[in-house]
């Protein structure tokens, strides 16, 4: 262990308030952010990270990272980047030699030089120590750049002490976060607030509840196994299928409650459960279809068997857990769960969804066309009569105006209601040239610390799903703004559809409704002969991005993420 001598008495209060505060929280995501922040407050450093194992390549990636260059080392280092932290970086060589020592780096060249140069900052010194909870190794925690001088004895000592329980925080958030993926809870976060919450739920008393209930099934996976024939090629399409189906009802605000085979089942709970249930079901089926398509390119057979099969039925059920206190399992009992049973298998031959009556009457503002009721009959073995009930076939939903859309697109906007609907003061709207597309992909990088939990949600038109009516979502999403970004070049005061219909509106609705207008210089342009110059530009005009270089670059765009988080008062 670390010299605990060296330590003062408020050193050791601020590691008894650390441990404390980590393991209040379960968020693996919260948990990482706590983490950095107490270890950058506690050595006066501006930079951490936290960087933990792959598996799959066998490298490293940036779990999370704060400072000037976090937002770039998680895009291009962090998990959904193909690049990976070697290890024979030092960050390599900690976490496999087993080290809890600190490795301080004086000279840039013996860092890992692929990070450094990719975000333009070298790194000049730094403490690098393991993570490890029980004897299992979790990751390293990077801690760089000390403001006020060199890092000390006494820096060293207390992130080892610190990093002790920053590693049993982290263990046991990546433990919850895959228990409740096991059980269904993938969205943990977004249905409980926190940890009394999620034990409630878990031990609460079996109860009624008013809830919406979806079974989805793939048409034709059998013969589909049968004509891959190797295992493994069907079980990576079945879990290509499973993600989609997955990501559908978390981002409809459902919980997936149990995958069935090539099945799920989920549940939508709070308000509004049926109407994001059929969302959902639109959602789901043209990611399906999109999915679909690249089988198509990759596999050398005919796959028009291959479809999938919905059924939504509301009702109140029976929600609890069953099993022994040992082991345990929360299930849902009633006749929602029947119904949707039976509609998902009754969903075939190109109709795909089918809902019950109390879903299409709790829906019905937002379904287009729509074919029903057809009355069914459902009886057991060996009863005679069964009781009887409507059901509807869904064709799509409605478009934002009225009429008819076409599936998904009409109502995509509207997606997660119950869970972080945009409140009027938190929207931005963001207004560029398509040909300016990089830029946008830039900014949207650099804003992503500011998205995380839903206190600030940011619109652009990458958001409207394909056959949406385009103009009508513009439109509903300036109408919830508080702040738009204009992304200023000569392409964007060249398109007229922005000069004629997209800044008139802004214009307007920063006379009349108080709309904050904030504008980024990306190149040299002629902004002082159009109204733009009436309104303030977030950075310096004179240093406009393109004439920057990568570093300055990022170092602008982070001035601009706190302009607007001042601006939305975060």
């Amino acid at each position: 262990m670390p010299d605990i001598a060296k330590l003062n008495p408020d050193d050791l209060l601020e590691l008894v308030e650390s441990a404390q505060d980590l393991a209040a929280e379960i968020d693996l995501p919260v948990v990482l952010e706590r983490l950095l922040s107490r270890a950058c407050a506690m050595t006066d450093s501006p930079d951490a990270s936290v960087i933990v194992p792959d598996p799959k390549s066998g490298g490293l990636y940036f779990a999370h990272a704060v400072g000037e260059k976090g937002p770039i080392l998680l895009e291009r280092w962090g998990y959904s980047s193909a690049q990976r932290v070697p290890m024979e970086s030092v960050a390599g060589k900690v976490f496999v030699g087993g080290m809890t020592n600190h490795i301080r780096i004086a000279a840039p060249a013996t860092h890992f030089a692929g990070v450094d140069q990719q975000t333009g900052k070298p790194t000049a010194s730094m403490i690098c120590v393991l993570l490890q909870a029980s004897g299992e190794r979790v990751g390293v925690i990077q801690i760089l750049n000390k403001r006020s001088g060199d890092y000390t004895e006494r820096d060293m000592r207390l992130i080892e002490h610190f990093a002790a329980h920053a590693a049993l925080a982290l263990r046991n958030s990546q433990l919850i976060r895959d228990v409740l993926a096991n059980k269904g809870f993938f969205s943990s976060r977004d249905a409980f607030v926190g940890l009394k919450e999620l034990r409630q739920e878990f031990s609460r008393p079996a109860h009624t509840e008013m809830l919406t209930v979806m079974m989805a099934d793939m048409r034709g996976f059998t013969r589909l196994c049968g004509d891959v024939e190797r295992p493994e090629r069907a079980y990576e399409l079945l879990n290509q299928y499973a993600g989609v189906l997955a990501d559908s009802i978390l981002d409809s605000g459902g919980v997936v409650h149990k995958f069935l085979g090539d099945g799920l089942m989920a549940l939508f709970r709070g308000g509004d459960h049926a109407q994001r249930a059929v969302r959902a079901a639109f959602l789901m089926t043209e990611r399906f279809d999109q999915l679909k398509a690249t089988w198509v390119d990759s596999l050398n057979f005919d796959i028009g068997y291959v479809d999938i099969g919905i059924g939504v039925a509301t009702d109140s059920v029976m929600v609890g857990t069953i099993g022994s206190g040992r082991v345990r399992d929360l299930t849902t009992v009633g006749t929602a769960v029947n119904l949707a049973d039976r509609y998902q298998n009754s969903a075939r031959n190109g109709q795909r969804i089918m809902v019950d009556k109390m879903t299409y009457k709790a829906a019905k503002a937002l379904i287009g066309e729509c074919e029903g009721p057809t009355p069914c009959q459902f009886s057991l073995p060996g009863q005679v009569a069964g009781r009887s009930y409507d059901r509807y076939y869904l064709k799509s939903l409605k478009a934002p105006g009225g009429g008819a859309g076409n599936g998904v697109s009409a109502a995509a906007p509207d997606l997660k209601p119950a869970l972080a609907e945009p409140s009027k003061g938190t929207s931005v709207f963001v207004s560029y040239s398509h040909k300016d597309r990089e830029w946008l992909d830039r900014l949207q990088v650099h804003l992503k610390p500011l998205l995380r939990g839903g206190a600030l949600s940011v619109w652009d038109d990458t958001k409207i799903a394909p056959g949406a009516k385009w103009r009508e979502e513009i439109t509903e999403a300036l109408a919830v703004a508080k702040v738009a970004v204009l992304l200023v070049s000569p392409n964007f005061l060249a398109s007229d559809f922005i000069t004629d219909k997209e800044l008139p509106k802004l214009f307007e609705a920063a006379k009349n409704v108080g709309l904050k207008i904030l504008w980024v210089p990306i190149s040299a342009s002629l902004y002082a002969e159009t109204e733009v110059a009436k309104y303030q530009a977030a950075l310096e005009p004179s240093r406009p991005l393109d004439a920057l270089t990568e570093a300055e670059q990022n170092v602008e765009f982070v001035k601009f993420c706190q302009v607007l988080k001042n601006s939305v008062k975060l």
